[in-house]
């Protein structure tokens, strides 16, 4: 099962580096410029990231009626199902790295190093990616990448009125929350309620693979 996966997954980045080039080019830039903003503006990255990255892919896939023709291959629908919940979280931890990296460069230039900030952001980061693409996931496979659009533009406008509102009182508000000790313990549980999430649209997800029929 794994070796499907993976070749699923290599299928995946094969296609992106050859189709969708643009949207690796504006996923760095995104990650490189947004920690040189206010703390908010880290917090779209997950949600620009799995918008870009889920809808293109998805959506290529529906259009060219790409698991027609994996279904007629020796791979099978746990693996196909799987992989496109491994491949987001994939580019979402790459995204975030850069972005953590650029991030700490910032630091160290304006003197204002702070590891357990650097931590909280991340593990905020993390959580929000997996309550995201736990929510949006099962809604695309059930509905299919383009009849889903518009929730997943949805996600992408909110995107923007939470870096519109990062940049008001509510900025310094995050700042505060998230420099005090407490915050780690509370983004922690929220990682792992996100996992929970996960594996539970995981499962959702399963279910609707197996009764889909692709025509």
């Amino acid at each position: 099962m794994l070796e499907s996966v993976i070749k699923l997954l290599k299928k995946d980045w094969i296609f992106i580096k050859s189709s969708l080039k643009n949207l690796i080019f504006v996923a760095l830039i995104f990650s490189l410029v947004m920690p040189w903003g206010n703390g908010g503006m880290l917090l779209v990255v997950p949600i620009l990231v799995g918008y870009l990255f889920n809808y293109g892919l998805l959506a290529y896939e529906e259009k060219y009626k790409m698991d027609v023709l994996l279904c007629s291959l020796p791979v099978g629908r746990k693996e196909m199902c799987l992989a496109k919940y491994i491949g987001p979280l994939l580019y979402t931890l790459i995204s975030t790295l850069v972005m953590m990296v650029s991030l700490t460069v910032r630091m160290v230039v304006q003197s204002s190093w702070n590891g357990e900030v650097l931590v909280n952001l991340l593990l905020t980061v993390i959580a929000i990616a997996l309550i995201y693409n736990a929510v949006i996931l099962p809604i695309i496979l059930y509905f299919g990448a383009i009849k889903s659009r518009w929730v997943m533009m949805g996600g992408y406008v909110l995107a923007f009125i939470l870096m519109g509102m990062s940049s008001s009182e509510y900025s310094q508000q995050l700042q505060a929350i998230i420099r005090q000790g407490f915050h780690t313990k509370i983004m922690s549980s929220l990682v792992l309620i996100g996992v929970v999430l996960y594996g539970i649209s995981y499962g959702m997800s399963r279910g609707i693979y197996n009764r889909k029929e692709f025509k």
